[in-house]
């Protein structure tokens, strides 16, 4: 056994010994260090068979540890061989000392690639991450650091928690302004070109790693140690990749903190060629912060300089995602229809600018990525016509293109396009706003039910609504907000079968327009329908997170309004409420309100009326499909829906006595469902992944040429359609995508 040992350790030691790699060798690829991958070590089982021996005294054994640990410190090190390197510490070189511990390292950022569905570092051999940090603790003032252990030591420790431990690594003497070879993390040579601008100074690639995990304390200590303060940084992504100096990053990924240390630490206001000069100011308007914007514009930005425009996704043709970005694919949420149609309603009214021409910056997403002028992000903030007054008289350019009506139009700044319109004369700006109110009926009226008010017509008018004494909230303009406890179905309606987890509400929605300076309900619905009884079926929230029961609920109760004792319909739900006022305080207060004793007393006189309800309710059949099945299904279907045959979700005579429902069913299968009869794109027949598609969303799949892939469509003609399109997307990212990720970055 012994012998064996001996020659398994001969042959490691003659073995060159690896390169060390991880998230400092590949700080531009975002990705990878929020997730960090398991970097592999070739014959792993080797080492793992040894490291069981070395225990043991033994003088040849002992030896030859010494020897391979002096010369595979940084693979030892990631292998986590903690008690080895404590045993034989004073025998080894400092060289080999400090490659450990940087190899070690890897340990303290390891467990996050698993959110991701990637490989994270394996855990330790012996002991865990906090074994590994005391260590570490303990032994670094022991060593001598090289560039590259210290760079790998600092970065790691900045993805750990970023503590103090970074500011003595980089203040160690020639530490700081060394140099650190970028490497690609795939051993590819595409992004070459790519990678050769970004900095490879020790400090720079610290400061850079600190930026992109928001660690403003690391970002303090890199920049007191010399770091490059205007240092270019590639955000590369699975999808995109976008182009930043380090200020407009801090700026733009939320880092107030960080941008303050990168001014003052002499980071230029305008920007750097690499991100494009006037990148800061452009993140800071985008993302509303004015008293910056005028600091940078005081500093010496301007409106005037053209941003650099190298990044953004090529190409044009047709298809799904390729359906949304304009002719010269740069500007991104805009179909192209829409274009086409403001250019042919408005062209032979104003002269509509080449929007290339104009000053833009590209923001990267899941899709690829789009573009934006200033006029956009200055413009479309919640329709804040001072701010464009504003900053148009420090320069902003606002001739309109095109592609900014559209984003005016979509961000509904009726005052603001007004503005902008009336520099062409009143009469034309009327003439436009008629043409326009053609294709965009609901333009200037948009999430503004708080501007309607009692109507002659009668039509938002409540003829009898009881406060019952149950609290309200008081806006500043005096008018009450009530909860419209009376949606909850009394025990005893007449409304039909009521499933265990399912209960009747009444929802009230109202469509609005603009007349003029008001916002008027031109149709107002109440419906009673089957919703989940949030506490016994907790619904999904925004970004997949779990909302609270209270919180489902409140947003199932329609919100009423008293003004002058009259009370109208507002259109929306008590829990939107918070959302939709303009006013930041106000909609803190209320959404404080909703947290008292007040919106407790409402969801407990709420819950027992369902309670009450849910006692009495007559009980359908229970449904056979799960829920994520019949996702985009009216629920009173649900107990009677069945996979059929062809794979599809369908109602039949057998599944459904109640011929009334199965007519109603048919109705409306007939008005949401699309025809299943269609051809696909023969190329997307080519694809390997056509047959592994459910049934029910291949119709919601479409060859993209700008892509040359198959892809998910975007448009949406109702409910059961967003439904599918959702499930078609999430089969996309965690069925198809994820596995064929997974299947590159670990063969």
């Amino acid at each position: 056994m012994k012998c064996e040992t001996v020659e398994l350790i001969q042959s490691l030691i003659s073995q060159e010994p690896e390169e060390p790699r991880g998230a400092f060798r590949w700080s531009h690829n975002s990705f990878l260090v929020r997730y960090p991958l398991h970097v592999p070590i070739p014959n792993e089982e080797n080492w793992e068979a040894i490291e069981t021996t070395l225990g043991v005294a033994d003088d040849e054994l002992d030896e030859l540890a010494v020897a391979l640990l002096s010369k595979h410190g940084w693979t030892v090190g990631r292998l986590g061989w903690i008690a080895a390197a404590d045993r034989f510490w004073s025998k080894l070189p400092e060289n080999s000392r400090a490659s450990f511990l940087a190899g070690l390292s890897g340990h303290l950022s390891s467990g996050f690639g698993a959110d991701a569905g990637l490989t994270p570092t394996p855990p330790l051999s012996k002991g865990d991450r906090s074994s590994a940090a005391e260590f570490i603790k303990a032994k670094l003032d022991d060593v001598t650091l090289d560039p590259i252990s210290a760079c790998e030591l600092a970065v790691n420790i900045t993805l750990r928690d970023g503590d103090s431990y970074v500011a003595g690594i980089l203040a160690r003497q020639g530490i700081a302004d060394a140099r650190v070879p970028r490497l690609d993390p795939f051993g590819q040579r595409a992004w070459e070109s790519a990678v050769r601008p970004l900095s490879d100074r020790v400090a720079d690639i610290v400061l850079e790693v600190a930026l992109k995990t928001n660690k403003d304390g690391v970002v303090a200590a890199a920049l007191a140690a010399g770091a490059n303060p205007n240092v270019a940084i590639w955000n590369l992504e699975r999808s995109f990749n976008e182009r930043f100096c380090a200020l407009a990053y801090a700026i733009d990924h939320g880092a107030p903190k960080a941008a303050d240390a990168l001014l003052n630490a002499g980071a230029s206001p305008e920007g750097t060629e690499y991100g494009g000069l006037n990148q800061p100011l452009f993140y800071a308007l985008c993302h509303d912060r004015d008293d910056l914007a005028d600091r940078l514009l005081a500093g010496g930005a301007s409106f005037h300089i053209p941003l650099e425009t190298a990044g953004a996704p090529a190409g044009a043709g047709g298809g799904c995602e390729s359906e949304v970005i304009s002719p010269r694919g740069q500007f991104f949420g805009y179909f192209r229809d829409e274009l086409d149609s403001i250019r042919r309603k408005l062209g032979s009214l104003i002269v509509l600018t080449e929007v290339t021409k104009k000053a833009s910056e590209y923001m990267g997403n899941g899709q690829g990525g789009h573009r934006m002028t200033f006029l956009s992000v200055v413009a479309d903030r919640q329709d804040k016509l001072a701010r464009l007054q504003k900053y148009e008289a420090r320069g902003l350019d606002t001739s309109l293109s095109a592609e900014e009506i559209c984003g005016l139009i979509h961000a509904d700044a009726w005052n603001c396009l007004a503005y902008l319109l009336g520099k062409h004369g009143a009469d034309t700006r009327d003439r436009a706003f008629f043409r326009l109110r053609r294709k965009y009926p609901e333009f200037g009226a948009q999430q503004r039910w708080f501007k309607t008010e009692p109507q002659n017509d009668g039509i938002n008018l409540i003829a009898h609504f009881d406060p019952a004494g149950w609290p309200s909230f008081e806006l500043p303009d005096g008018s009450r907000i009530h909860a419209d406890l009376s949606a909850i179905a009394p025990p005893g309606h007449a409304l039909g079968r009521c499933g265990e987890t399912d209960f009747f509400c009444r929802g009230v929605s109202a469509v609005l327009r603009r007349r003029g300076d008001h916002v008027v309900v031109t149709r107002l619905s109440q419906q009673w329908a089957l919703v989940p009884n949030p506490f016994k079926t907790p619904q999904l929230g925004s970004r997949g997170l779990r909302k609270l029961p209270r919180y489902e609920l409140l947003d199932l109760l329609p919100a009423v309004r008293e003004i002058g004792g009259r009370f109208i319909w507002l259109g929306i739900s008590l829990d939107r409420v918070g959302w939709n006022l303009r006013d930041p305080a106000t909609a803190e207060r209320f959404r404080a309100w909703l947290d008292s004793l007040a919106g407790e007393r409402i969801v407990a006189e709420a819950t027992r009326r369902i309670a009450a309800q849910d006692a009495a309710n007559l009980r359908p059949p229970k449904p056979q499909l799960s829920e994520v099945e019949l996702d985009g299904y009216p629920r009173e279907f649900w107990p009677h829906l069945v996979r059929l045959d062809s794979g599809l979700i369908g109602m039949t005579e057998e599944s459904c006595d109640d011929t009334e429902l199965l007519a109603r069913y048919r109705a409306w299968e007939a008005q949401n469902k699309p025809d299943f009869t269609f051809v696909p794109d023969p190329r997307i027949l080519a694809w390997n992944g056509w047959k592994l598609v459910p049934e029910e969303l291949k119709a919601f799949f479409v060859f993209d040429p700008m892509f040359d892939r198959p892809g998910v469509r975007h448009k949406a003609a109702n409910e059961y359609e967003e439904a599918m399109i959702r499930k078609a997307v999430r089969w996309w990212n965690e069925e198809w995508m994820m596995p064929a990720i997974r299947e590159v970055l670990e063969p």
